[in-house]
């Protein structure tokens, strides 16, 4: 039974409540299981959660309560029914806090939880307050075996916390979004704690504006992203990037070979730096890269620049334009679809049909390109099919030019996969989809769509013929070794 009236609880609860006591046997989804755990929590309902618990095997949990008064008092609550409630086997892989204050009783008792949860992968906690005065007397974190997913989104002093999670776990992806209250020098004693996470492939960065995100981002550059040798993915989106911070990136990331993609959506607003200096492009055309995000960024006149880098990427296969301003720069586009042979998927920004014309031109020499899309476009033609395609029949044109590369591909990737099937001596039905395309797409890039094709009938022709040849020799040379055996026996006597 429950020990609060329902007026001290929220409508939904009570709806949800009602709604199951009415349904036995109706099962709540995630989203309605998290209410009725959170608010059972915030009213010290420690039996019926129990039952819950129990009952159901929670994996995400969001703590969030939008009560006024004493939230402290009210998450100190929540968290201690929420560990009298908990069975001793808890399946809680997603933890996130929203909107809480946390001083040293909190963050103890949030350590305490942390350990109950042996099954936990992704913390978050998103526009909280963290007030510690001094890190002594602050229990430390418990180990976090299996924590691999950080996020601080939002969130007033995380510094101290930071800390203690940091050296309590090994993450593989962290993400410190538009955080404040952290100091300059705290900054670059985190970029050193990183060093000490030796599975990090994932670091998203939003720093504040100013010459103090700018400071800050250069002591992850130099103290951190120069010296590792693991990440894969570097989100700097609405990051302020001007030439020096350019510069200083690309020194740091220029010989890191496991980075393959880099997001980069609106780092340059409104013209802020000028951006025909050299150092953008510079980062642009790190080589390892595989995935880049650029979209929603102010290039206007100086696009093309940047435009040439991607041309003569090496390796670049996702290019994310969207909303991104490119000005008149469309010869330099133009010139991406003629000259880059790994480009596969390519998103674009609204422009006129004439620009969609001149890329239709390009198009006629490309043969890798094979996912396209305008995103703010696609809602106009799902509502208006027939004005859009009106108004713009350039775009589908083009559309239908990367349909005829994407047949052609999975034509090729359909052989790869019989190939290396054969090869592997096991059904193409079980040969990985990314394997099958990573070999096409190498393939394609080297040697041609119409060479890989012929090459690929050949191979297998000639594979499938000295296959025969090696099992004939095979059996000859048993048979041989079959006849040698009775005279060597025969020598013996």
């Amino acid at each position: 039974m429950l020990q609060t009236s329902e007026y001290q609880r929220s409508s939904k609860f009570n709806d949800l409540i009602t709604y199951f006591f009415n349904h036995p046997q109706a099962v709540p989804d995630e989203s309605q299981l998290c209410l009725l755990v959170c608010e059972c929590m915030f009213h010290g309902e420690v039996e019926v959660l129990s039952e819950i618990l129990a009952q159901e095997h929670v994996q995400r949990l969001d703590i969030s309560h939008n009560g006024q008064n004493n939230i402290n008092r009210h998450l100190s609550t929540a968290l201690q029914t929420l560990l009298k409630a908990m069975p001793g086997d808890c399946h809680v892989g997603q933890l996130k806090l929203l909107n809480q204050r946390l001083e040293h009783d909190e963050i103890s008792l949030l350590f305490e939880l942390l350990n109950r949860m042996p099954r936990l992968e992704s913390l978050h906690l998103e526009s909280c307050h963290i007030e510690i005065r001094s890190i002594w007397g602050l229990s430390d974190c418990p180990r976090l075996l299996k924590l691999k997913h950080l996020y601080f989104h939002q969130t007033n002093q995380p510094f101290r916390l930071l800390w203690k999670i940091l050296a309590a776990s090994q993450l593989s992806s962290l993400h410190l979004l538009d955080n404040y209250g952290i100091a300059v020098e705290q900054h670059c004693e985190l970029a050193q704690a990183l060093m000490k996470q030796a599975e990090l492939r994932e670091l998203g960065l939003l720093l504040p504006s100013g010459e103090d995100g700018k400071t800050a981002l250069h002591f992850y550059a130099t103290e951190f992203l120069a010296n590792q040798t693991t990440i894969e993915h570097l989100d700097l989106s609405e990051v302020q990037l001007s030439p020096e911070s350019c510069n200083i990136l690309w020194r740091a990331l220029e010989n890191k070979s496991m980075l393959t993609k880099l997001s980069l959506s609106f780092c340059w607003r409104g013209l802020s730096w000028k951006l025909d200096s050299g150092e953008p492009a510079k980062l642009i055309s790190l080589k390892s890269l595989v995935s880049l995000d650029l979209s929603r960024n102010g290039f206007s006149k100086h696009a093309t620049p940047l435009l040439m880098a991607l041309a003569n990427h090496p390796k670049l296969q996702h290019v994310d334009l969207d909303r991104a301003n490119l000005g008149d720069a469309i010869e330099g586009l133009a010139f991406t679809l003629e000259n880059n042979t790994t480009l596969a998927s390519l998103r674009l920004p609204f422009m006129q049909n004439k620009f969609y014309a001149r890329l239709v031109e390009a198009m006629q020499t490309n043969r890798s390109l094979r996912s396209l899309s305008v995103p703010d476009m696609e809602g106009d033609y799902q509502r208006h099919p027939d004005e859009t395609r009106q108004l713009y029949p350039s775009y589908f044109a083009l559309r239908e030019l990367v349909a005829i590369n994407q047949d052609r591909f999975a034509l090729i990737e359909g052989g790869m996969k019989a190939f290396l099937g054969g090869l592997g001596g096991v059904d193409s039905n079980h040969v990985s989809p990314d394997i099958a395309r990573y070999a096409a797409n190498m393939a394609v890039t080297r040697n041609g769509d119409k060479a890989v094709a012929s090459s690929l009938l050949t191979l297998n022709q000639s594979a499938h013929a000295e296959g025969l040849a090696a099992q004939e020799r095979l059996r000859e040379g048993k048979e041989t070794s079959q006849k040698a055996l009775p005279a060597q026996e025969n020598d013996k006597h």
